[in-house]
């Protein structure tokens, strides 16, 4: 199978291992794969002139181990061999500290990504709840020229927490919750047509710069239906809808329509709404928005029933 999008086809050929049941490929500028039939190569579009990748492979018992390959040159690599032998994935762990008492996870995700040349490998794990505050997981060493992005996703019936932190790719990365503070969007979200606005509640506190809305309109008859996604400052439980050109009128809400607000999500940056609003749609991961190490981006949000 070919898998990726635009850009030059490459080959990689993933050693074999007597005690593997499964292999594991990332490409820091593609799409991971995992599950293939290691005697064929797998190939991949990549849009990038330098990557960094990853062959894995997964024992009976559920150990990973590696071989990793930085900073190859794509245009002389098209059909590309990793060399060496695997190596144990290596222990990491999160540190949790000051978890709010009043927080009853229902799932958290946890990890980190390394970004370098454009794109990004990683590795990660998940539980049930934060039963105790170390949650460990096992990972490669990353490129040392790369970035190393914390991430921590917590879900409650509240709704979801996502915390990016720059940082380093240490043995261990303490993400103090006492610095979570983002109230979440409530799930009493409206649509007023007349007025152009979505409003909502808030439970909790904090304070986001940042709010966007995905809202989904479509005409009584259903011979229109159109997704809108709107990004603007912070203003407590409530965005504006801009009025489209008239090129664009089928964007707007219009008398009649039935809507559905898809997704809400509030936000705290570093550098704030003026730091985002340029870039946001264009598919660039919240690490984007980082530039040192300690800094890091907050979202809350909620997915509508």
């Amino acid at each position: 199978p070919v898998f990726g999008g635009p850009g030059p086809q490459m080959s990689f050929h993933v050693p074999a291992s007597d005690t593997a049941v499964s292999y594991g490929l990332q490409v820091s500028c593609g799409f991971g794969s995992s599950g293939f039939d290691q005697t064929q190569p797998v190939k991949r579009n990549v849009n990038c002139s330098t990557i960094d990748a990853v062959a894995t492979n997964t024992d009976g018992s559920g150990n990973t181990s590696y071989i990793l390959a930085n900073d190859i040159d794509v245009a002389t690599n098209l059909d590309f061999t990793f060399t060496g032998s695997y190596a144990a994935e290596v222990s990491r762990s999160v540190d949790y500290i000051n978890l709010d008492s009043s927080v009853t996870p229902t799932s958290v995700h946890f990890g980190r990504t390394f970004y370098n040349h454009g794109g990004s490998l990683g590795c990660g794990n998940g539980n049930p709840n934060l039963n105790g505050a170390q949650q460990s997981f096992s990972c490669f060493p990353g490129n040392p020229e790369a970035t190393v992005i914390h991430t921590t996703s917590i879900s409650s019936s509240s709704g979801s927490m996502l915390v990016t932190e720059q940082g380093t790719d240490d043995a261990s990365h303490e993400t103090d919750l006492a610095q979570v503070g983002l109230p979440f969007p409530a799930s009493a979200q409206q649509l007023d047509i007349a007025n152009r606005t979505v409003t909502w509640t808030e439970a909790g506190a904090g304070t986001p710069d940042t709010e966007f809305v995905t809202l989904e309109l479509m005409s009584a008859d259903g011979t229109r239906h159109v997704e809108r996604n709107i990004i603007a400052p912070y203003s407590h439980g409530v965005i504006k809808l801009p009025t489209m050109p008239d090129s664009l009128a089928m964007y707007n809400a219009l008398p009649g329509d039935q809507a559905a607000i898809e997704n809400l999500q509030l936000m705290q940056l570093p550098g704030g709404y003026d730091t985002i609003r340029e870039q946001f749609f264009s598919d660039e991961p919240l690490s984007y928005y980082l530039s040192s190490n300690g800094q890091r981006a907050l979202v809350s949000g909620i997915q509508p029933q």
